[in-house]
């Protein structure tokens, strides 16, 4: 399983800062060698949707089978 983070325009690929054009090569690296083809995309609550469209549909054009969008709790008032 990858773990994917947006934040603000900055993207992170397990625990790792990388560029964009670095993430397609890094998903695609990742995916080739992992039975698992399960990308966990976690964005800032600030991510635009069509930012987060693009990542996502990165990641099934490299390889991704499956993809999850990991969410935080909203806080009890």
């Amino acid at each position: 399983m990858e773990k994917l983070w947006r934040l603000r325009g900055i993207v992170f690929f397990n625990g790792r800062r990388v560029s964009e054009q670095e993430l397609q090569k890094a998903l695609e690296k990742e995916l080739a060698k992992s039975t698992d083809k399960t990308v966990i995309f976690e964005g800032d609550k600030n991510v635009l949707l069509g930012e987060t469209v693009r990542v996502l549909d990165m990641a099934k054009k490299v390889g991704a089978e499956k993809i999850s969008i990991a969410a935080k709790a909203a806080a009890s008032p």
